[in-house]
This record gives C-alpha cells, structure tokens and sequence, in this order.
C-alpha cells in the first residue's frame, strides 16, 4: 500500500477507528499527574482516604482506589495501560496475550501483560521543583504507581492507611534518585509523616480518579493496545508477538 492511501475496507474501518479514538482522547479532562525530577524530592498529602470506615473520610473528597490494569510491552506502554475487563466482561485481551505467551514460551516475553495492581490517588504537592530546578508553588495532583513487589511509594502509602487509620493527616515526602541513563533508571524512596499544618482536604479541587483510569470495552481492547490483530477470542492464536523490553515495577 502506497503511503497515504487508504486500500480496502479494513483499512478505510481502521483509520475511521484511530481517528474516533483521537477525539475521544483529546476529549477527555485531562488530569494532574504526580511526578518528582530525578535527584529531588517532594511531599504529598494525600486529600483522599482509601477506606470509608477511616475517621478522617471525606464524602465529598470520596476514596482513593487500587486498580487492576494491563499494560502493553514496549517502552511506551505504559501511555496505553488500561483496566483489566475479566471479572466484569468474562474476557480481557490483556489476560489472553499473557496467557497465550507463557503458553507457547516465547522466549522475549517477561510477563509484561499479566495484571498489576496500581493506586490513583489525589493529594496536595508541596515542595516540588520543575526541570530546571525552579520551586512549584502547591498544586493538586494524582499519584498513580504501582504496587508491585518492586514499588516503593504505592506500599507504603496503602500499609500507613491500614496500620493509622488515616492518611489524610500525613505527608509522604517522595526522594527520587537517577541509577542510570535511561530515563526511567530512577529508584524512589518515601517517609511518611504526621503534617505539621492541618489541612482541610475538602478546600481543594479533585481530580476524578474515573478520568485517571482507562476503560476500554473487550471489542476495542485489542486496537486501543495496538495489536497486529484483533482477532484474540481464542488465547490459542496470539493477536501479537511480545516486544524484548524491560518493564520491571518502577515506582
């Protein structure tokens, strides 16, 4: 096919589908994400608790959750990451490319599809510098990391809420510290804190967390991940190789 020209149905089906799925992207709210520059740190306080029953819950703020999600191999995966559908559908592309893969035992794949576990948190940052070392002046943010057995920052913060009830009335000051060239050659360490200053969390405006996430239904699963094909009803036909890509839990 000659570059720019559309050639049979599928194509002429596909490009309508990328461009549909372009509005809807550029359509959504966009979010807040919290982020620290390498070799700096900065504190966050979370304005969202992750349990009703905590003294300090705010209905109007709501809860902060943990989310299910699959993330496609490659290093820009993690932009195309979105919920895990098996439980509420029966059937998930995600699990069925991690599944088929560990089944035939291709050799690239390092389990980059298999279900993670990451938190979506609203909080207020503090103390926070841009990329050229400037000090931000507080802003609202969603903390999205995972709660891998390689994280640091989603652990501690969900073990805190279990073991004082409350995370509200903390700070979490976040260190992050550059290992290698590439840019997410970074490790992380975070203490928490009792605040110093008491905050009203309902005083700041949220972020909702049901724009944070990505839902995607089963039927568009498999071009919003960008597979060759989106023929992946039988875990016995593969709808794409892995990618030889390095995708440890980094946060």
């Amino acid at each position: 096919m000659v570059s720019g020209i559309l050639t049979g149905l599928k194509s002429i089906q596909q490009y309508d589908d990328d461009v549909q799925a372009a509005k809807e992207a550029a359509s959504r709210p966009k979010v807040t994400w919290f982020g620290v520059q390498p070799d700096t740190k900065a504190n966050f306080q979370p304005l969202q608790e992750l349990d009703p029953d905590s003294p300090n819950y705010s209905e109007k703020n709501g809860l902060g959750f943990l989310a299910v999600e699959h993330t496609p191999p490659g290093a820009e995966g993690y932009r195309r990451k979105a919920l895990c559908t098996a439980e509420d559908e029966g059937r998930c592309v995600g699990c069925e490319q991690h599944k088929y893969l560990n089944k035939i035992q291709d050799p690239d794949y390092k389990g980059e599809w298999k279900q993670k576990v990451s938190l979506y948190l609203n909080g207020l940052v503090t103390d926070a510098v841009d990329d050229k070392g400037n000090k931000l002046d507080p802003f609202v943010a969603v903390l999205n990391r995972s709660r891998g057995p390689k994280s640091t920052i989603a652990p501690v913060i969900v073990d805190w809420a279990v073991d004082e009830g409350s995370i509200t009335d903390t700070v979490f000051t976040i260190k992050s510290t550059k290992t290698g060239n590439q840019p997410r050659d970074i490790s992380y360490s975070t203490t928490p804190k009792p605040a110093k200053k008491k905050i009203n969390p309902e005083d700041y405006e949220l972020f909702d967390l049901a724009d944070a996430v990505r839902s995607v239904p089963y039927e568009e699963q498999a071009a919003y991940y960008g597979l060759v094909s989106a023929d992946s009803d039988s875990a016995d036909e593969p709808a794409a190789k892995s990618a030889d890509t390095d995708t440890d839990e980094w946060a």
